[in-house]
């Protein structure tokens, strides 16, 4: 029996408002939206190559659009560059952002710890 080892990213979705555009905030978009923006990024700086790589283990676990936190799952060996993707990110369903991946761990555990100090 083969076990899959996973890393998980915290990753803070951080807004950047216009003065012109107040209406798009981190809480316009759902985790849904994060997966999108993320294959879009993957894509478009390393290539079909790259998504094919780290798209079958690659998933939005939690999203709070309270606390723009969210948790992302990826296999072990690509977790690199999912946070490559992650850190190239501009803009989610429109709305301007800058990711600050907070921790990354090999357990979802360590993971839901640490955004519960987030979570005050």
């Amino acid at each position: 029996m083969v076990r899959f080892k996973n890393r998980w990213l915290l990753v803070e979705f951080i807004s950047v408002s216009n003065d012109k555009d107040k209406s798009c905030t981190p809480s316009s978009f759902d985790a849904k939206h994060i997966y999108t923006a993320l294959r879009q990024s993957v894509i478009s700086n390393f290539g079909e190559t790259g998504w094919g790589a780290v798209g079958g283990s690659m998933m939005v676990k939690y999203f709070s659009s309270t606390t723009h936190l969210c948790i992302i799952r990826v296999a072990r060996d690509q977790h690199t560059l999912a946070w490559g993707a992650v850190t190239l990110l501009t803009s989610i369903n429109g709305s301007r952002v800058i990711p600050h991946v907070v921790h990354v761990s090999g357990a979802f555990i360590c993971e839901d710890e640490i955004n519960s100090k987030f979570e005050l």
